[in-house]
């Protein structure tokens, strides 16, 4: 599914971003990124966002049990049995998401990248445009730099926002990823430092509140009462990979960032609800 918005004033063009994910919702991202854009953007192109196939609109296939189980796995490795373990995770996973999006393991095929530049490839030739503009994030760079690959001749322009390079095998990828989210938690968290009100609510230093926070995951989770919205409650655990995993999710923006360090802050001082809320 792709939606348009007309260029407002002298059309020079089109302007198709490619959001992140994989997985990433282009239709449901569309207002607050264009509203983000440079005015003169919205007025000389026709603003164009899309649902990949088998995303949101375009399928909606997600296995959301599955994932929040995999998530609350144990994804320590330093140990045999660890590892073991987090391999038959993520087989478990595997299997298990494809069981919950009910469909056919032989059709999986048609969901991968190459299928989805085809679609963008083919919704350019509906609109007659010889050539656009292609503007990708995160996995949408992986996307944009797939379709310039395979249509070079179609791309007027190409800006690639937080690079994915292709040419880096998956343990090197996975690997760089997990520095930059590192590098991304301690500055935040150093920002937190340099702040009084922030220093004094996460009871000091942010980088040890944080190492702490995570020493005391790790020895064992926390059991906690969830607030509902309907005003009940459920018991819940919070460990080392769901902390791990707010963390990583919750750098991307500013405001992510705020809400990060607000739950470190409210977990240094024993309430563990806001990270938990953050781990949905």
């Amino acid at each position: 599914v792709f939606a348009v918005l007309p260029a407002s004033g002298e059309r020079k063009g089109m302007f198709v971003t490619v959001v992140g994910g994989p997985g990433g919702s282009g239709l449901a991202a569309a207002d607050p990124y264009t509203a983000a854009f440079d005015p003169r953007i919205p007025e000389q192109f026709d603003i164009v966002f899309f649902d990949q196939r088998g995303v949101g609109a375009s399928g909606e296939l997600a296995c959301p049990d599955a994932a929040a189980t995999y998530y609350r796995a144990d994804w320590q490795a330093g140990t045999p049995e660890q590892e073991a373990a987090l391999v038959e995770a993520a087989r478990t996973f595997a299997q298990d998401c494809v069981r919950e999006m009910g469909v056919p393991p032989e059709r999986l095929r048609f969901y991968g990248t190459d299928q989805a530049v085809e679609d963008l490839e083919a919704f350019r030739a509906v609109l007659g445009d010889a050539q656009f503009w292609l503007y990708g994030e995160s996995y949408g760079t992986q996307f944009a730099q797939w379709y310039a690959a395979a249509h070079p001749d179609r791309v007027a322009g190409l800006i690639l926002d937080g690079a994915v390079d292709l040419a880096l095998d998956g343990i090197q990828f996975a690997f760089d990823t997990t520095r930059a989210f590192n590098d991304a938690l301690v500055t935040t968290l150093a920002a937190c430092d340099a702040v009084p009100a922030c220093r004094r609510d996460v009871g000091g230093d942010a980088v040890r509140a944080y190492d702490r926070l995570a020493g005391q995951l790790d020895r064992a989770p926390v059991t906690l009462q969830f607030p509902l919205p309907g005003g009940a409650s459920v018991g819940r655990t919070l460990g080392l990979s769901e902390l791990e995993t707010a963390a990583a999710g919750f750098l991307y923006t500013e405001g992510e960032r705020m809400l990060l360090q607000r739950a470190i802050a409210s977990a240094a001082a024993g309430d563990f609800v806001p990270l938990a809320e953050q781990t949905q």
